[in-house]
């Protein structure tokens, strides 16, 4: 199936379906004041919460996966984060946000996991790269730290994950993706 794939085929879900599907998800509610969670319990946005929650699991972890295979990655360790960030994701939108409740604590620690699993199995991948040409795949590592870096400010300016937080985890993850389906192909 992924050899059928072009980086064609990959745009148009990190272009188009992804940040258009998450911006419109959270156009339901504040971007500062909520999040997708609160969007999908109060906004009562639930089907919906669940098909975003499956199609960035499905997307970022068939897109990894495609990765993986173009640049040759056996690492066990990123494979291994990679399907625990993936389960992370799907468990968390399995489970209710019901503020108040045992239920909201362990969505929200699935919520949180999820993001930092895949920036780990992210890193493991980038050191890969970095193997093979230093050079090339240099640039990718000031990306992430980037991406850490904002995720890290919004985070404290506003005080908790909002909607602007996870709009810009999941487009920045797409433009990593992107750019560095590109420097694998140009390798």
């Amino acid at each position: 199936m992924y050899q059928k794939f072009s980086r064609k085929h990959w745009d148009v879900f990190s272009l188009y379906i992804i940040p258009l599907f998450t911006i419109i998800f959270a156009c339901a509610d504040g971007w500062l004041t909520s999040n997708f969670s609160a969007i999908s319990y109060t906004k009562d946005r639930q089907l919906l919460f669940l098909i975003l929650g499956f199609l960035l699991a499905g997307f970022f972890n068939s897109y990894i996966w495609y990765l993986f295979k173009k640049a040759n990655y056996k690492g066990k360790l990123g494979i291994s984060l990679l399907q625990a960030a993936t389960l992370s994701l799907v468990l968390a939108v399995l489970t209710p946000y019901l503020p108040g409740t045992q239920q909201a604590k362990i969505h929200f620690i699935f919520a949180f996991c999820s993001p930092f699993l895949l920036l780990l199995s992210i890193l493991c991948f980038q050191v890969h790269l970095e193997g093979i040409n230093k050079v090339k795949f240099k640039r990718a590592r000031f990306e992430l730290a980037f991406m850490v870096l904002v995720s890290f400010i919004l985070l404290i300016l506003v005080g908790f994950v909002s909607s602007l937080l996870e709009i810009f985890v999941c487009i920045s993850i797409c433009f990593y993706l992107r750019e560095t389906h590109k420097r694998i192909e140009s390798e």
